[in-house]
């Protein structure tokens, strides 16, 4: 209920409150409910009522003096509302939407589904010239040969870094890809894939991946 209604219904009150307040006294003359309703301008005749009749007066008087002042300020806010574009009935900052504006969607990221060779695998055939790595949303192929890196890891802990000859799509599907590479014997690979705002991009531009992916495995003798 808004403040107007409320100030409305407790004139109301007033009023039946006078009017019980007539029905007790007992009085022949006028009816209660016709003496209480009949308008400001006619008082009751009876003077055991003129102190109610003049306390009910002032705060009837009390009332819609607040009642223009509460309606002044609602009308300051809801300018403010408009002005700056927000819903009034947000709780916090970030719940509120400007008028105009699309809200603000999250990124939905993909994963890795697949990989060939697949995580930890030993024994892999070194004469191998390819990988294949499966997504579950599509990928800008060059975006993908941008934040790929191959690593050779030595049993000293030192790294090297393996060319990537070529990344395409594996038999035309967007979401797969072709890694060539050359490999060699007895080596442990390491392979990650970027993720995050500078990682793989979907064909759109958008990332892939909410984080890096890593995969390693190990070559055949």
């Amino acid at each position: 209920m808004n403040k107007s209604k409320l100030y409305r219904v407790t004139l109301a009150g007033l009023w039946g409150a006078f009017a019980l307040s007539v029905a007790g006294c007992g009085s022949s003359q006028t009816p209660a409910t016709e003496i209480a309703y009949q308008g400001e301008s006619q008082e009751p005749v009876d003077g055991e009522l003129k102190a109610l009749w003049e306390q009910i007066e002032r705060l009837k008087q009390e009332l819609l003096a607040k009642s223009d002042q509460d309606s002044s300020e609602e009308a300051t806010e809801d300018n403010d509302v408009g002005e700056t574009g927000q819903d009034q009935d947000c709780l916090l900052p970030g719940d509120c939407v400007k008028v105009g504006q699309p809200p603000v969607v999250a990124p939905t990221f993909g994963q890795v589904l697949e990989t060939n060779p697949s995580h930890e695998k030993d024994n892999v055939n070194p004469g191998q010239p390819v990988m294949m790595v499966k997504f579950s949303k599509d990928v800008d192929m060059a975006s993908l040969d941008n934040t790929l890196t191959v690593e050779i890891i030595y049993v000293s802990g030192e790294r090297e870094i393996v060319p990537v000859t070529k990344v395409s799509k594996y038999m035309g599907i967007s979401s797969a890809a072709y890694i060539q590479l050359n490999l060699k014997p007895s080596m442990i690979y390491s392979v990650t894939i970027k993720g995050g705002a500078d990682g793989v991009k979907s064909p759109q531009g958008t990332p892939v991946l909410a984080e890096d992916y890593v995969f390693g495995f190990v070559t055949g003798a």
